[in-house]
């Protein structure tokens, strides 16, 4: 089962991070036309990470609960959306609240996927496995940055 599935945890927990780190080169750029201040550069930043922080144990534990494949599939088809959204924002604070929402997007993929790859991998294989996900996770870097 995990070698049909992983694939597709893989490109989601690709995707998530790339969409996550290919705008942070840009938001610096993006708000100073937006005419942010050294404050709210911050509060742009550290509201990603914000969110996911609070939002991850919460769908993590939902997940347990309700099932993964839905918890992964409503947070591609948001962050997707809210993606898009940085596009329509026109101030600094929608700025922050596109991060916000972006952080509780990933929050909904990347803790589901990496609990789902502990959940087919074989028994034994588990550490083999998340090791997979975890460069899954890193891959991001060598385009991002």
């Amino acid at each position: 089962m995990i070698s049909r599935v992983f694939p597709i945890l893989a490109i989601s927990i690709f995707c998530c991070m790339l969409g996550s780190g290919i705008v942070v080169p840009l938001l610096p750029l993006y708000a100073e036309s937006l005419e942010a201040s050294g404050l709210w550069l911050g509060l742009i930043f550290a509201a990603f990470p914000l969110s996911r922080t609070l939002a991850t144990p919460v769908f993590g534990r939902l997940s347990d609960r309700k099932g993964r494949k839905l918890f992964i599939s409503i947070g591609l088809l948001t962050y997707a959306i809210i993606s898009f959204g940085f596009i329509y924002t026109n101030t600094v604070s929608q700025l922050v609240l596109m991060r916000f929402l972006h952080g509780l997007a990933g929050a909904l993929i990347l803790p589901v996927a990496q609990a789902y790859v502990g959940d087919i991998s074989p028994p034994g294989e588990e550490g083999k496995w998340m090791g997979y996900a975890n460069a899954a996770f890193l891959a991001d870097s060598v385009l991002a940055h």
